[in-house]
């Protein structure tokens, strides 16, 4: 999905991400590129320490590829998106 959403493939260090941690929930804004290492580095974090800023995400807004950091992700991703997409998957699975 996202691959088809920048028009091309991923690169042999980037990784899809998704955002709630949900698997299942491949909406586009559930999605961002990272590269292999700050995927490690956000996954090894707790939840409250996943809003540091010098973990970069690039994610799709406007229909454009933008660089965002981490903070600005899970600012804007509040917990009602992650409870919405929860429901929407639960209803798909």
């Amino acid at each position: 999905m996202m691959q088809e959403a920048i028009g091309r493939d991923l690169d042999q260090h980037e990784v899809v991400h998704h955002i709630n941690e949900e698997k299942a929930d491949n909406r586009l804004e559930n999605l961002a590129i990272m590269t292999i290492s700050d995927h490690h580095k956000l996954h090894g974090l707790g939840l409250v320490d996943k809003h540091v800023s010098d973990i970069k995400m690039q994610i799709v807004r406007d229909g454009e590829l933008v660089e965002v950091s981490a903070a600005e992700v899970y600012a804007t991703f509040g917990s009602e998106d992650s409870a919405q997409a929860k429901r929407e998957v639960s209803a798909v699975g």
